[in-house]
């Protein structure tokens, strides 16, 4: 490939990265609400087959946790409140590629557990940002 076609593939790269086309087709970037909201109800599936506890799971929409893998050193797992973000270990991505979640049937029960307890803090979280919602809406009505 000549010197100069190198540059605008480059260039084009660039471009499409600054205006979020490739994060939206999913290669790279931050991911999708509706790949987050997929594998949310896979999850919720998932822990229903398992005849796990998902009544906590099913009171909050799919795309309320936004799931991201890294190559954790510290933790396995960690959840940002406010954020909204779950940050997970590759090792519980499927194929440890860092995409998707694995299905739960092939995790350890040290591996639920951690997913599980991380679970529960968005829980937390989603019950304090919907008691903020009505404290808001509260106000709203009084003024």
């Amino acid at each position: 490939m000549p010197r100069h076609w190198k540059a605008v593939v480059t260039i084009i790269g660039v471009v499409l990265a600054g205006t979020g086309v490739l994060a939206a087709a999913g290669w790279g970037g931050e991911p999708s609400r509706a790949r987050d909201g997929q594998m949310w109800e896979q999850m919720v599936a998932g822990a229903a087959k398992l005849r796990l506890p998902i009544g906590f799971l099913k009171s909050m929409p799919s795309d309320f946790v936004r799931f991201e893998f890294d190559d954790l050193r510290t933790y396995a797992a960690e959840y940002h409140p406010g954020e909204h973000r779950m940050v997970l270990n590759r090792t519980l991505s499927f194929h440890a590629a860092g995409r998707d979640l694995r299905p739960l049937a092939t995790m350890t029960h040290k591996e639920l557990e951690l997913l599980y307890h991380e679970l529960f803090h968005a829980y937390m979280d989603y019950l304090e940002s919907q008691e903020g919602r009505s404290a808001g809406q509260e106000g709203a009505q009084v003024a």
